[in-house]
């Protein structure tokens, strides 16, 4: 430090410039009195450049009425009846601005001494950064006068630095990341210094030390990764960083890992028919779709280009009928790729409806029905038997257990019952109705029985004819006529022949009078009286 409590007015001349620059060079700080004029005129050494020129202040922390003022000068101190040493011994009480600036060179020295004083710079801004402002910056003085307790005292500390990211870590890349910090300085004011690694690089500046609390990263075109964020923090006015945290960041590509699609209406549906199609993705961004299609014959043709919209309106009309292929491509928006994800699904039209007709319309129990059926979409479509009365299904046959594949046959034996039934196309073993027919009808003729021959010897063989009969459990009874006993009894499955047929009996061996009844599946119900058989006894008496 060199104090300089001399001056005279004027401005500074070149050789006092020159060796206040060599000391400055040297890492020395020149303090020089402002001067005792009273007025704004600067005086030399003061007023030389790298000097901190002193004015003086008085009791009531006012500028004395001596000291020379002004924007050249750069702090104030104490300079009105202060004790000073003398040159003939001991101490005298003196006034001017000659007192004021052995305070600053003290007070210089005193930095000097502690973590601020790093070098001549460092000194000048701590006393001119800590002086008090007392009215008059940038009129009388700079700055104001100085304090020597703040000057010296020890830099405040910054303990802990926090970082809270919006939106959080993980995010699609692409998106804008908002750092907000957030430090415990004690009070003093922070300052921050931001750096980053990218996934497996280095380290790298994104802002030095600043007030500055937030960083907005944009990550657009960044590829997926962990990123690290490093935040320091330090007291203002301290050199190096007092507290540090990192922040891992995790960035994803943005992907479609899958895409369905459905149409409505399903498949099957004839030429004319309004198809949508509706796409999915399993996106982790917003996705976009692209549809293809393959008619019969080929080739595939782009139908729909790259679109946020995740349908495809398909206009039918006219088109041949035919399996039509339809695949989606998928991907995130704004993606380069070719496609992420792809599905494919058929979708088959028919040229026209399809029809289900009956023969004949009519038919005895177990009678066989040809069903003729066109507009099939595939093997899995299926015919079923239907009972009108209460829509019971008596029977089915899958379509590839038929005849033909778009149109053919199907063949039926019908049931014994009597009773309007008619038959029903279903779409690929579902209970999706494609075609009803027409009714068919069958009728169960009167049933009839008849024995013969019409007299018999005792333990004679009769041969009983039915026809008439719709149930295996049909049964046909010999009684005798005089009390109606029931005398033999056979079921028609014990029999020969089905809904007509013959049973053969063997005769009581007592005379008399017999008949045979033919009664309804197991039951009393009667259907049928034979013609009375005579015992052979009876002849001749």
């Amino acid at each position: 430090m060199i104090n300089m409590s001399l001056g005279g007015p004027g401005a500074c001349p070149a050789a006092m410039q020159a060796a206040v620059n060599y000391a400055w060079s040297r890492n020395v700080v020149v303090v020089a009195a402002a001067g005792n004029a009273g007025t704004s005129t600067p005086n030399a050494p003061a007023d030389c450049a790298n000097v901190v020129s002193v004015a003086a202040t008085d009791s009531a922390d006012a500028r004395a009425s001596f000291s020379s003022w002004g924007s050249w000068v750069t702090v104030a101190a104490p300079g009105v009846s202060i004790n000073s040493t003398s040159n003939v011994g001991g101490y005298v009480i003196l006034s001017g601005t000659s007192m004021a600036s052995p305070h600053v060179a003290g007070l210089g020295a005193l930095i000097w001494a502690t973590s601020w004083g790093t070098d001549a710079a460092s000194v000048v801004a701590r006393i001119r950064n800590t002086a008090d402002n007392i009215g008059g910056a940038g009129t009388l003085w700079q700055t104001g006068r100085i304090n020597a307790a703040s000057a010296v005292a020890p830099p405040p500390t910054c303990s802990s630095v926090s970082v809270t990211t919006n939106p959080p870590s993980p995010q699609n890349a692409g998106v804008l990341v908002n750092f907000m910090a957030t430090a415990s300085c004690g009070g003093a004011a922070p300052e921050y210094r931001w750096m980053i690694a990218p996934p497996g690089g280095s380290w790298s500046l994104i802002r030095d030390w600043s007030p500055i609390s937030t960083w907005s990263w944009n990550t657009a075109g960044l590829p997926g990764g962990l990123y690290q964020v490093d935040v320091s923090v330090r007291a203002g006015g301290a050199t190096a960083a007092q507290a540090e945290t990192v922040v891992n960041y995790q960035l994803t590509t943005p992907r479609c890992s899958a895409v369905s699609v459905s149409a409505n209406p399903a498949s099957p549906q004839t030429a004319g028919t309004a198809v949508t199609f509706t796409a999915n993705g399993t996106c982790s961004s917003t996705g976009e779709y692209k549809f293809w299609m393959l008619p019969p014959g080929g080739p595939w043709t782009v139908v729909r280009d790259w679109s946020m919209n995740n349908t495809f309106n398909w206009t039918t009309s006219g088109l041949a009928g035919g399996t039509y292929q339809i695949e989606v491509w998928a991907r995130t928006t704004g993606s380069t790729d070719t496609y992420q994800a792809y599905v494919d699904t058929v979708f088959q039209l028919n040229s026209g409806p399809p029809t289900l007709s009956a023969s004949p319309t009519s038919t005895g129990p177990g009678g066989t029905v040809l069903v003729n059926f066109s507009g099939s979409t595939s093997a899995n479509d299926w015919v079923g038997l239907f009972r009108t009365s209460d829509g019971a299904r008596l029977d089915m046959k899958f379509r590839s257990a038929c005849t033909g594949t778009a149109s053919g046959t199907c063949s039926f034996n019908m049931p014994a019952a009597a009773g309007t039934y008619e038959f029903r196309l279903y779409s690929n073993g579902t209970w999706v109705l494609m075609a009803t027919s027409n009714t068919v009808t069958v009728v169960v003729p009167a049933a009839t029985l008849s024995a013969s021959p019409t007299t018999v010897g005792p333990g004679g063989t009769e041969t009983v004819a039915f026809a008439g009969s719709s149930s295996a459990t049909d049964w046909v009874g010999l009684f005798r006529v005089s009390d109606g006993a029931r005398l033999d009894m056979k079921f028609r499955n014990a029999c020969s022949g089905t809904s007509s047929g013959t049973c053969t009996f063997t005769m009581p061996v007592a005379a008399g009078d017999y008949v045979f009844r033919f009664y309804a599946n197991g039951t009393w119900t009667l259907l049928a009286t034979s013609n009375t058989v005579i015992h052979g006894q009876r002849v001749g008496e």
